[in-house]
């Protein structure tokens, strides 16, 4: 990961996490240009982290789904898209059992 990246990771409230496909790549020594990110608190915590995190790093960010609080970060330096979502439920593990994947039931703390 270069130096930018482990940056804009640090930005992330505590507790933050990475999940999906973005782990299994990380797990398997492949880099990702889609990272999904899993934050504590509301659709207004992740709005407020997005926009600091697209002001720092001069970042593209817009929501995908303001009811859900999903919203999007595009890093073109980068070539990196982040997709960042409130938790759902009061623990990584409630949330993961609630996302749409089922082959890669994975997390990393990964966020420094």
């Amino acid at each position: 990961m270069n130096k930018p990246l482990t940056s804009l990771f640090k930005l992330f409230p505590e507790n933050s996490f990475m999940v999906g496909g973005a782990v299994r790549d990380a797990l398997l020594g492949r880099t990702s240009a889609d990272i999904d990110i899993v934050i504590p608190g509301s659709a207004l915590e992740v709005r407020k982290t997005g926009n600091k995190i697209a002001s720092v790093f001069k970042a593209t960010f817009f929501p995908l789904d303001t009811e859900t609080g999903v919203y999007r970060l595009i890093l073109p330096e980068n070539k990196l898209q982040i997709d960042i979502s409130p938790m759902q439920g009061e623990t990584i593990e409630d949330d993961l059992k609630k996302r749409d994947f089922s082959a890669v039931i994975q997390k990393a703390k990964s966020l420094p």
